[in-house]
This record gives C-alpha cells, sequence and structure tokens, in this order.
C-alpha cells in the first residue's frame, strides 16, 4: 500500500500552494510598506509639531516677561499719580 497518498489530504498541489503563499507575502509587504510610510509621516509630523511648539513656548514666555514689567512699570506710575496727588493736597 502507498502511504504517500493517503497522508496528502491538502486539496492544492505544491505549486499552487507556493503561488498562494507568494501572494501573502506580497500582500503583506505592501501592508508594511503602507504602514512604514504612516510611521514616517507621523514621525515627520510629530518633529513638526514639536518645533512649533518649542516656537509658541517661548512666545509665551516672551509675553509673559513683557506683561510682567509693564505690570511693575503700572505699579510704578500709579504710585507716583499717588504720591503726586498728595503733593497737591498738601499731605507731603
Amino acid at each position: 500500500m502507498d502511504w504517500t497518498n493517503w497522508i496528502q489530504i491538502s486539496n492544492k498541489t505544491n505549486q499552487e500552494s507556493i503561488v498562494e503563499r507568494r501572494g501573502l507575502i506580497s500582500d503583506l509587504f505592501k501592508k508594511i510598506k503602507v504602514l512604514n510610510e504612516q510611521s514616517q509621516n507621523l514621525s515627520q509630523n510629530q518633529s513638526q509639531l514639536r518645533s512649533e511648539l518649542e516656537t509658541k513656548e517661548a512666545e509665551r514666555d516672551q509675553l509673559q516677561t513683557d506683561l510682567a514689567n509693564k505690570t511693575k512699570h503700572l505699579g510704578e506710575i500709579n504710585s507716583e499719580i499717588r504720591l503726586r496727588k498728595r503733593k497737591k493736597r498738601g499731605n507731603i
């Protein structure tokens, strides 16, 4: 009795199986390529957004410094105004 025919259950020939696997492998490579391109795009976007964030943070820091300086200057002006009012009233 020839056991090799009995063991082979597959309904595809070896050649058909190879062709199918090549197709699956080709599909996987295409999907990997697409995912790699998406990953690169996301990485570039992340880099660009980080750069923009650093710029915006530097602008915010400068605005906060300007605000602090102007608030200090306003306080000095208000003190000067109060001092002049007292002088006019003769309190000093």
